[in-house]
């Protein structure tokens, strides 16, 4: 049996997933497997702020009460909104850097940021990991990595999630429209944040490249 090795090339790693007995070949161990999944939680978080804005829009329009509290809840729900917005990416952010920490403290990334332009093995080994095919097993290095890459996704996506509901919620309570505009930026910004296979390979790229670290060798 060969053993897998993380360096191979895509059609490597194939036969080495094939030939293991019982060996689970799941989207979630390609890039395409955590781009798709991401991307269901986007539209799924996203869809849930849309049905309960339409429903809460529906009862703001046939309720014929006074409403009052507007001038404390409107300002409000706009500073949760402008928080939670600069929350989400700042955590996401510090989540993707301890992330690529940990990656790069992989002896395999590791000897990949030491290659040097003699050590040309290293530098081919990097490139293919960059260009690694969308449906092929990922090198195992890569998998930590792209979990925690969807981790940090979806905690910025619940935090603005949450700001979107609040908003809604208070607009059921004061019955100002425009805590409806607050949670459209939210959606709006949750669905920026959508994974996509070009994200996780520039990501991919920027952990695992000297560049990232050290500037252009020259």
């Amino acid at each position: 049996m060969t053993a897998f090795n993380p360096f191979g090339s895509p059609a490597l790693a194939q036969d080495s997933f094939d030939q293991e007995p019982g060996a689970a070949k799941g989207t979630s161990t390609t890039l395409h497997g955590y781009a798709f999944t991401g991307q269901i939680i986007t539209l799924a978080l996203a869809k849930g702020i849309l049905i309960i804005g339409l429903i809460f829009g529906v009862l703001l329009m046939d309720d014929e009460r006074a409403f009052g509290n507007a001038a404390i809840l409107l300002p409000l729900g706009g500073g949760l909104f402008v928080v939670m917005l600069a929350g989400a990416f700042f955590v996401s952010k510090m989540l993707r850097s301890a992330g690529v920490t940990r990656l790069r403290q992989h002896p395999e990334v590791h000897a990949m940021h030491e290659a040097t332009p003699a050590n040309t093995t290293m530098a081919v080994m990097r490139e293919e990991w960059i260009q690694w095919d969308n449906k092929s097993p990922l090198p195992l290095p890569l998998r930590p990595f792209l979990a925690g890459e969807q981790s940090a996704t979806i905690v910025g996506q619940a935090m603005l999630e949450g700001s979107a509901v609040i908003n809604l919620v208070f607009a059921l309570l004061d019955g100002s429209y425009a805590h409806f505009l607050f949670a459209f930026l939210a959606m709006v910004g949750l669905v920026s944040m959508i994974p996509t296979t070009g994200k996780l390979r520039k990501r991919i790229e920027i952990a695992i490249s000297p560049e990232s670290i050290e500037g252009p060798r020259r």
